[in-house]
């Protein structure tokens, strides 16, 4: 059984990210997911996530259609994954354009990605 050493936290984590295809299947991204303590986790989502869909700071609120929820929603997808990430086994860099791609492609595997971060995170957990 490995020994834990207090205050001295890896820098990141792997995991397997395993998610159901639209088309049918699984498929599965290895990723390294950097480290936070549950407290850096909690201030890393507040500035993901300040209040449920407000307008960035400068933008204006215009109307609401379904066109924009969803534009709104992979941009903020996309700043979650790439603050959660260090790296991934993708041919595609990991980058803003790739990950908005991700998004809009397979948004199962973005929920996956983010939900096996929290859990790993604030939960200890390894469940994908």
């Amino acid at each position: 059984m490995a020994k834990i050493r207090l205050g001295n936290p890896p820098k990141s984590f792997p995991r397997t990210i395993q998610f159901d295809l639209v088309e049918g299947g699984r498929s599965e991204i290895e990723v390294q997911f950097r480290y936070r303590t549950r407290e850096e986790y909690a201030r890393f989502m507040d500035s993901i996530y300040p209040t449920l869909y407000a307008p960035a700071d400068g933008e204006t609120q215009g109307p609401a259609t379904m066109e924009r929820f969803a534009s709104e929603g992979v941009r903020r997808d996309a700043d979650h994954v790439l603050g959660a990430l260090v790296s991934w086994d993708l041919e595609d860099e990991l980058n803003r354009e790739n990950v908005i791609l991700l998004a809009n492609t397979y948004p199962a595997a973005i929920l996956a990605i983010t939900e096996g971060y929290r859990l790993a995170v604030t939960e200890g957990r390894a469940k994908n």
